[in-house]
C-alpha cells in the first residue's frame, strides 16, 4: 500500500511539475494539502479516543471545520485551480475560497449521510457523531435512537443550506461562467447526487 501511495503522489507531481503554477497556487496547494493530511490523522486520533472513553465528542462546529479538510475536497480544488491553466485564477483565488469550504462541507455532509452505517460499525468519528451528541447534550432525556434520527435529519438540513450558499457564491461571482466556475458548478451537483444513491467505494 505505501508503494501505490508513493507511485500515486509520484505520478501527480509529475503532470503537476510542468505547470509551473503561480506562487499563490502552489502556496495554496502545499497549505491545503498539509491540511488534509493533520486532518485526516486527527481525525482517525479523535475516533481511537472516542472509542477509548478517552474523551468528550467535540463540538459540532469544531468537529466540522476538522472534517471538512479531512474529506480532502480543498485540495482537490486546489489541485483543479492549476491544471485549469487560467493566468487570471491567482487574483480570483480569495473571492473562490468561500465557495471552496461551502463545496467541502456539502461533500464531508453528503459523504457522511451516505456511510453512517459502516462509520458506526468501524467506530469512526463524523458529522453525525457530532451532531448526536451536541443534541444528547442540549436534550440529554432524549432516547438513543430518536438522537439519531434527529441527528440525520439536521445533517440534511445543513447539507441542504451548504448547496444553498455554493449556487448563492456561484451567482454572485464576477465570473459566473469561468472554467472553474463550472467546475465547480458540476461538481456540487454530481457529488451530493450521487451519494444521495450510492458510495464511492460499493458503486459498480
Amino acid at each position: 500500500a505505501a508503494d501505490q501511495l508513493a507511485a500515486a503522489l509520484r505520478e501527480i507531481v509529475r503532470d503537476l511539475a510542468p505547470r509551473d503554477p503561480p506562487a499563490p497556487l502552489a502556496a495554496y496547494w502545499r497549505a491545503t494539502f498539509a491540511r488534509m493530511a493533520e486532518s485526516i490523522v486527527a481525525q482517525k486520533e479523535v475516533g481511537a479516543a472516542l472509542h477509548g472513553r478517552a474523551a468528550a465528542v467535540p463540538p459540532y462546529d469544531r468537529a466540522l471545520a476538522l472534517l471538512e479538510e479531512s474529506i480532502g475536497v480543498p485540495h482537490y480544488l486546489a489541485t483543479c485551480f492549476i491544471l485549469a491553466g487560467d493566468p487570471a485564477l491567482p487574483a480570483r483565488l480569495p473571492r473562490l475560497l468561500p465557495l471552496v469550504g461551502a463545496c467541502a462541507r456539502a461533500i464531508r455532509l453528503a459523504n457522511d449521510l451516505r456511510t453512517w452505517p459502516k462509520d458506526e460499525r468501524e467506530r469512526n468519528f463524523s458529522t453525525l457523531v457530532a451532531a448526536r451528541a451536541d443534541l444528547a447534550r442540549a436534550e440529554p432525556a432524549l432516547p438513543p435512537a430518536a438522537l439519531h434520527e434527529r441527528a440525520l435529519r439536521l445533517l440534511d438540513e445543513r447539507l441542504r443550506a451548504e448547496l444553498a450558499r455554493a449556487h448563492a457564491l456561484l451567482v454572485a461571482s464576477p465570473h459566473p461562467d469561468g472554467g472553474v466556475e463550472r467546475g465547480l458548478a458540476r461538481l456540487i451537483a454530481f457529488v451530493p447526487a450521487f451519494y444521495a444513491a450510492h458510495d464511492y467505494d460499493t458503486y459498480e
